[in-house]
């Protein structure tokens, strides 16, 4: 990688669009890379999170197709994509699906936001959510070309597209603020938690992890999840973002009977 001589619109609202990125990895449970015209690593999660500010050296065929067209690319089987062909690294590929949408202001693609799984999960997940997906890069696209163009603070935008988001996941979302007060809630939530939002939100809500059940996988765990007199038992990932608890729902919830009454105060380590 080299260093980047000049600074990029993107580069520009750096720290926005690195909140961006963790906000939207968190959210879509996938990888985020975010580079400018330049082929500049703006932000990005995991291994895409180091080196910001240089310029990528190889491996790039993918991001420099979405530059040079101005479109979307999507590659949901890595190594047999026609891009992928004369590629040094095509038979070590890391990546096993992609999605990279272009930044676009006046005209000009000034930058790739891309979705990447680095898992067998992960690349199902894109298969799976392709149009969902774009969707939200999209959104997200929008508010960096509002941020360039208006001279405002990003904690608006941020929010709004936040919310956006949660709102159109067929996940289960949950955000709890940092009082520990439910801020965001989505349908599929509450319908799994059988509960209005007028009687929810604004409400303190508890997570307790029972670790005893180790027939989960990809990190998801049995809570009880509290508000009110109302305890609920779930099955999900806790995360913490930007000062606040994300609660990410497993598609699949256990229907076991379960008496919360008798759930361990504390988790059972085993």
């Amino acid at each position: 990688m080299e260093l980047a001589t000049t600074q990029s619109v993107l580069m520009q609202i750096q720290p926005t669009i690195q909140r961006f990125a963790r906000m939207l990895a968190s959210v879509l449970q996938l990888e985020v890379e975010i580079v400018d015209e330049n082929l500049c690593r703006v932000a990005g999660t995991g291994a895409y999170g180091k080196f910001l500010g240089r310029q990528l050296s190889g491996n790039s065929r993918l991001l420099r197709h979405v530059l040079e067209t101005k479109t979307e690319k999507v590659v949901t089987q890595s190594r047999f994509d026609p891009l992928c062909e004369g590629c040094d690294s095509k038979e070590n590929c890391r990546e096993k699906a992609f999605l990279g949408t272009p930044v676009i202001l006046q005209d000009r693609c000034v930058g790739v936001i891309s979705l990447i799984a680095v898992t067998h999960e992960q690349q199902e997940h894109i298969s799976d959510n392709l149009r969902e997906f774009s969707d939200y890069v999209r959104h997200i696209s929008t508010i960096f070309v509002s941020k360039l163009l208006e001279d405002q603070g990003p904690g608006d935008n941020i929010i709004k597209i936040f919310a956006t988001m949660i709102d159109n996941m067929d996940q289960g979302v949950l955000v709890v603020d940092a009082d520990n007060r439910v801020q965001f809630v989505n349908q599929t939530a509450l319908k799994t938690l059988g509960v209005v939002q007028n009687n929810i939100i604004g409400k303190p809500v508890r997570f307790r992890p029972l670790t005893f059940e180790s027939n989960f996988t990809h990190g998801h765990m049995q809570h009880i999840v509290s508000w009110d007199d109302k305890s609920e038992l779930i099955i999900g990932q806790l995360h913490n973002i930007q000062g606040r608890q994300l609660f990410l729902m497993a598609f699949h919830q256990s229907h076991t009977s379960f008496s919360v009454a008798n759930a361990p105060d504390e988790p059972h380590i085993e």
